[in-house]
């Protein structure tokens, strides 16, 4: 995946209200801020379904505090 706007629509594509695992609601402010730290730390971003559940771990961690 190429770019970081395609990756966030992918992830609403899964975890999005419409999404495959629509019960967890995810909004683009939520995956942003998720990817914004995902990057923060993991420099070898490729987009792929690894960096997905990573983004989705984190996003699923901030809910949980």
């Amino acid at each position: 995946m190429n770019s970081k706007k395609a990756f966030v629509a992918n992830l609403m594509d899964f975890y999005g209200p419409r999404g495959v695992y629509p019960q967890w609601k995810f909004t683009v402010e939520e995956i942003e801020a998720g990817l914004r730290r995902y990057l923060s730390t993991n420099p070898d971003f490729c987009g792929d379904s690894w960096d997905r559940e990573c983004v989705r771990d984190i996003i699923l961690g901030w809910r949980d505090q």
